[in-house]
């Protein structure tokens, strides 16, 4: 018995996969019947002047008898470089704006032999620039819709008209800039907004340099759709606002960095920003070390670099430092001073003893160096502090070699919190 009735399941998963296969088969036959459709050409062209008409036509193709539904649509770029389309209002001569006329909304088709589908765009006086519009070509209602299996693929065809006139210059703006991660990934975008009357392909490279003016990353900006597609430039089309990124790959420090982009427009049109962007330990690709994301990197420079340090006669020394502040933000540093005698190291003080410099600030000190005893130290390291708006320190080393320079690095200590009041700790 039980051998029979695992016979009797194996006949019936047999004859279920059976009836399964012919339906998939059924199903894929119905769907391949209903969109054996083909459109030539799927763009047209047009440059006309204001105030006239002009006809176009294209051919539609299918593999089966039946009726094709023809439909106007506007068009508009998404943020993304994308296009969306939408339906658009009837045609009607008192329109002020450009439109669309077809001939016939609804042609029947025979297999195998091409239909003429025919209209006209209609331009009144003074509009300019670059007009987008479509038509769309789907399968009318016919037996398929008896099957109970129905997919509508649409085609459209899309109609670029170019009123001819006066030169339009290219123009645009660029803002909305941020960091964000897409995919796990850094990404550094803003958006264009094309402001002129015609459309056009822009090139966009992003500079990043630090404190320094050391260029660290070039960066190439592409839309959504450019990416996509493999081109080399972003379409933009009039009035549209397009998203530009580009990915953050070697910037792998948190801080305040100065950004310059640069969008060329067309042949001839420029659009450039320049600024300061601050790049958080939660923008970057990887978690940093705390060492790391604590500090704050390269906050203030000291210039020249190096600092030729010239002794006397009298074993004494004085050298100017020039303090760079490479944040937006005001800063205080706090320079320190040593024992004057009764050390073979010699003494040494800084003039003056604290400096607050503005955001993009500078501010100029004096080292006055003294050597004492026989012994002529050739390599001494200073430690100053620079505290922030908030309080919060970090150290900061300069180091000088006799005959040499003097240089400024950050060691990797933890911040710790300094009040400030009146510019004092």
């Amino acid at each position: 018995m039980n051998k029979l009735s695992r016979k009797s399941r194996i006949v019936f998963r047999v004859i279920m996969l059976w009836w399964m296969a012919s339906l998939m088969i059924l199903a894929m036959a119905n769907i391949g019947k209903g969109a054996e459709l083909s459109v030539s050409p799927m763009l047209i062209e047009i440059e006309q002047r204001p105030n006239s008409e002009h006809a176009f036509s294209f051919s539609v193709h299918a593999k089966s008898s039946g009726e094709i539904k023809l439909t106007p649509f506007g068009m508009a770029q998404q943020e993304s470089g994308h296009m969306e389309f939408f339906a658009a209002s009837p045609g009607k001569r008192e329109s002020k704006g450009p439109f669309v006329l077809l001939e016939k909304s609804n042609l029947n088709i025979t297999a195998n032999r091409p239909v003429v589908v025919k209209g006209k765009v209609v331009l009144p006086r003074r509009v300019r620039g670059t007009k987008l519009f479509a038509v769309m070509v789907e399968e009318g209602e016919s037996e398929s819709k008896a099957n109970g299996i129905r997919i509508n693929v649409r085609y459209a065809v899309i109609i670029k008209v170019k009123i001819a006139g006066k030169h339009v210059r290219e123009r645009g703006q660029f803002d909305g800039i941020r960091i964000e991660k897409v995919n796990g990934k850094p990404m550094i975008s803003g958006v264009l907004s094309n402001v002129s009357l015609q459309d056009y392909r822009v090139r966009s490279h992003l500079q990043l340099r630090d404190g320094n003016n050391r260029l660290l990353e070039r960066i190439e900006l592409k839309s959504a759709a450019t990416w996509k597609n493999g081109d080399e430039r972003s379409l933009v089309f009039p009035g549209a606002k397009v998203r530009l990124m580009g990915r953050l790959e070697k910037v792998t420090r948190p801080g305040s960095y100065r950004m310059r982009i640069v969008n060329r427009l067309g042949r001839r049109g420029q659009v450039v920003v320049s600024g300061e962007i601050e790049i958080k330990p939660e923008h970057l690709a990887e978690a940093l070390p705390p060492s790391v994301v604590s500090r704050n990197p390269n906050p203030v420079r000291v210039t020249p670099n190096p600092i030729r340090i010239k002794w006397r006669k009298d074993r004494t020394a004085f050298s100017v430092l020039t303090l760079v502040n490479t944040q937006v933000k005001a800063v205080l540093v706090r320079l320190p001073s040593g024992p004057t005698d009764g050390n073979r190291t010699g003494g040494y003080t800084f003039v003056p003893r604290e400096v607050r410099l503005a955001g993009k600030g500078r501010g100029r000190v004096i080292l006055k160096q003294k050597q004492v005893g026989s012994m002529v130290n050739a390599q001494q390291t200073f430690t100053a502090e620079v505290v922030d708006e908030s309080g919060v320190s970090t150290p900061l080393e300069i180091r000088t070699v006799s005959g040499q320079g003097a240089t400024a690095h950050y060691p990797n200590s933890p911040k710790h919190r300094i009040s400030l009041k009146n510019g004092q700790g």
